[in-house]
């Protein structure tokens, strides 16, 4: 684990350290949200809105520079930029919005 962990404070939106760049967090699906994932305490997670409607996430595979998630209904996938990610989680709304 990394050293600067507890610098970092329980609310840290990011999956990797700025101090040293280990992973700390995961991005994962959970309940049709996206979850980010640190220690298995600390859980943030997002709501997706596609095409002005909310969408059951049913796998996301996060990736540099590119993620790609699939939604429940009808298993249709897409690519994103994981930055959007990461930021989403930084919005107070807790909202990913895809068009």
């Amino acid at each position: 684990m990394c050293e600067h962990i507890s610098n970092l404070g329980p609310n840290y939106p990011g999956r990797y350290c700025i101090y040293c760049g280990q992973e700390i967090a995961q991005i994962e699906s959970e309940d049709g949200q996206i979850v980010l994932i640190r220690d298995d305490r600390i859980r943030k997670y997002l709501a997706v809105i596609h095409k002005g409607q909310q969408k059951r996430v049913e796998e996301i595979v996060p990736g540099a520079p590119r993620s790609r998630i699939r939604f429940s209904d009808g298993g249709q996938e897409m690519e994103l930029d994981t930055a959007r990610v990461i930021l989403a989680f930084q919005d107070p709304e807790e909202v990913l919005r895809l068009e």
